[in-house]
């Protein structure tokens, strides 16, 4: 033994004890006779070494590499008592997460444990999801162990054991997790919607079987949960689609909506209502509610955009004689372009482009009225009765004329639509779950929200703020810190500890005994114990040695972790990987519309008209207005409200089995 890069070894007092255990620091007890001038500085972190030669003929073997951690002086003795250990903390400590990401491997996320941790906790962090154990070797090497796999380095029997040292220590039932998910109910605020509401619109009923109804994609498959009955519905071809309630009491009431198209499904709660058979509850106003909602493990929650485009066309729809002709003697206006500005910043759409056809330049003849009042081109007779002359009083460039003949104008309606998928993680060992039934632990929890990274108002508002989607809906998953990689690694790395947990629960039965002290024997290694009473194979755990030079022993405690519980399995383990998401059909549209003109005379005007509508230029009998109006499709409201899909991630875990066998 050497302390400090000196030989004490023929100070040595009584044992020396080095205890290993796996993903523990390795530690070393030493009782030292003091020589004159040692003090507590000379002695802590001083670099301790112990080699041991098991026969005289055998070769030195190192069995702990450490430093001093804490001495203990006893004066009246004259004896130090030295605890070393080795450096297994400041490899990982002093380590950054680079190296510590190619030492270790594991998952790790920023959203599942502490973003700004030290390297120390980094590192436990990342082999908290390894079904392995990091340790230093006898030389302070660092080494990742897997639990499994190992084969078996040594093989030992009762004359390497000690008398009546075998024992097994079982594991106890309830300390086994074979299940690990998110399934507690609780009650929760929910975002309600007109997705789904009463048939008369209205939120208090006396009718115990309502008619919930709702507008949908056509085609979509509709489910409806409500006090515990499952309606369903498939939207017809204008997208309505309506369910009838079996009877329901007394009671407030709020309908969850599951909408689906092939695999992929999202969920709306609709519009609460109450039922009061005597007419006298009170209406809901409510615009959220408090239900009943199973938990989930993962809350991931980002803008879903949507984009609605119309290409919108104009032309004056006939032709210049019969403007110039107009009413009760009177010419028809032109529009002038700004009414169609107009008429989309109203409509709340905006505008993306404009293409206008500039009217006719000055003053040009157009075309005569004949004897029997027909507008003609051409020539005029001299029978004509009439000729038609246009006049534009604008005398700048035709292309900045404020009126047109003809506009095409593309607009578009951007929507934001806020996307939450609650994904229930669970990870379970199928083989222990038939052995043992159900043995279950609730996981983790974790939730991201990427929407407050994105300025939604501002993105409605323009037609050039990136991202530009065209017509293909887009979630919004690239969000700095909190994207769709993001989201897949929290998943996995909550996974991956549920997956340790699991397999760590089911090796904790341990086969302990003594033996002569073995220069092979370490933590990394799998053991047999072949004896008369038991056959036995695993990973060493655990072992403490024990020297006494005064006594000439050397006897080394060991414990075998034994991974089973169960038989031999048939279920495979899964590895951990980022899921595949099925998408939701996208919900952008572009199409185009032709605006008609009303022209007082020639066409009948109402308030529903849309289109160019005016009367004649001076004619103080006109009632027609002079306006440009569009119709824009409304968007409803499973495009605009608060969404969640329901999704799964499942990991199957195979449980290695040891042999654990009695004789």
């Amino acid at each position: 033994m050497t302390l400090g890069g000196v030989d004490v070894s023929d100070r040595i007092a009584g044992e020396v004890t080095i205890e290993a255990e796996e993903d523990s620091a390795r530690i070393a007890t030493v009782r030292l006779l003091l020589v004159a001038g040692e003090s507590f500085a000379s002695l802590s972190g001083a670099v301790l070494l112990i080699d041991v030669q098991h026969t005289r003929l055998s070769a030195w073997v190192r069995r702990f590499t450490g430093r001093v951690a804490l001495p203990e002086i006893d004066a009246e003795t004259g004896i130090a008592t030295l605890h070393g250990t080795d450096g297994r903390r400041d490899s990982l400590a002093l380590a950054t997460r680079t190296e510590l990401d190619a030492l270790l491997g594991g998952f790790w996320s920023p959203h599942v444990f502490a973003r700004y941790a030290d390297s120390l906790q980094y590192a436990q962090d990342r082999l908290s999801t390894l079904p392995a154990a990091y340790d230093l070797d006898v030389y302070g090497a660092p080494r990742l162990t897997p639990w499994a796999g190992l084969a078996s380095r040594l093989t030992l029997t009762d004359d390497d054991l000690a008398d009546g040292s075998l024992a097994i220590q079982p594991a106890a039932r309830q300390s086994v997790v074979n299940l690990v998910t998110n399934d507690n109910i609780g009650v929760q605020p929910v975002s309600t919607t007109p997705i789904c509401h009463l048939a008369d619109n209205k939120t208090l009923t006396n009718n115990p079987q309502p008619t919930l109804t709702g507008i949908a994609v056509p085609g979509m498959n509709i489910r409806v949960d409500i006090a515990g009955q499952v309606l369903t519905a498939v939207a017809g071809s204008t997208g309505s689609w309506s369910v009838t309630t079996k009877v329901l009491a007394d009671g407030r009431y709020t309908p969850k909506v599951t909408l689906s198209a092939g695999a992929a499904a999202c969920i709306m709660w609709g519009t609460p209502f109450q039922v009061a058979r005597d007419g006298k509850g009170s209406a809901v106003t409510s615009e959220s509610a408090m239900e009943q909602v199973v938990d989930c493990s993962l809350q991931y929650r980002y803008p879903r955009l949507h984009e609605y485009r119309r290409v919108i066309n104009w032309s004056m729809g006939l032709s210049y004689g019969q403007f110039v002709q107009g009413r009760n003697g009177k010419p028809f206006k032109l529009p002038e372009k700004s009414l169609f500005r107009s008429a989309v910043e109203s409509s709340g759409w905006k505008l993306r482009s404009e293409a206008w056809t500039a009217p006719l330049q000055g003053t040009q003849y157009v075309g005569y009225v004949d004897a029997s009042g027909a507008i003609i081109s051409g020539n005029p007779p001299s029978s004509a009765v009439a000729i038609l002359t246009f006049r534009n009083d604008y005398t700048g460039p035709a292309a900045d004329d404020p009126r047109c003949a003809g506009a095409v104008l593309q607009i578009a309606r951007r929507v934001v639509q806020s996307m939450t998928e609650r994904w229930r993680i669970t990870v379970q060992a199928p083989d222990s779950v038939a052995a043992l039934g159900t043995l279950k632990r609730q996981g983790q929890t974790v939730s991201m929200d990427a929407s407050g990274l994105f300025d939604a108002t501002a993105w409605t508002e323009s037609t050039t703020m990136q991202p530009d989607i065209g017509t293909t809906t887009t979630d919004l998953t690239t969000l700095a810190s909190a994207s769709r990689d993001d989201a897949n690694l929290a998943l996995q790395t909550l996974a991956a500890i549920a997956r340790r947990q699991i397999l760590a629960s089911h090796r904790t039965t341990r086969v302990q005994f003594k033996a002569q002290s073995n220069p092979l024997l370490d933590v990394d290694m799998g053991v047999t114990v072949n004896s008369v009473d038991m056959l036995a194979s695993g990973k060493v755990a655990r072992l403490v040695e024990h020297y006494d030079t005064s006594a000439g022993s050397a006897i080394t405690d060991v414990e075998l972790a034994i991974s089973g519980l169960v038989a031999a399995g048939t279920a495979n383990s899964d590895p951990i990987l980022a899921p595949e998401l099925t998408s939701l059909p996208n919900m952008s549209q572009a199409d185009s519309a032709d605006l008609g003109t009303c022209l007082e005379g020639l066409g009948t005007y109402s308030a529903t008209t849309t289109g160019y509508t005016t009367g004649a230029a001076g004619d103080t009998s006109s009632e027609y207005p002079h306006e440009v109006a569009i119709a824009v499709p409304d968007i409803p409201v499973f495009l605009t409200d608060p969404v969640s899909r329901e999704l799964a991630y499942n990991i199957s875990v195979a449980i290695p089995v040891d042999t654990l066998e009695m004789r």
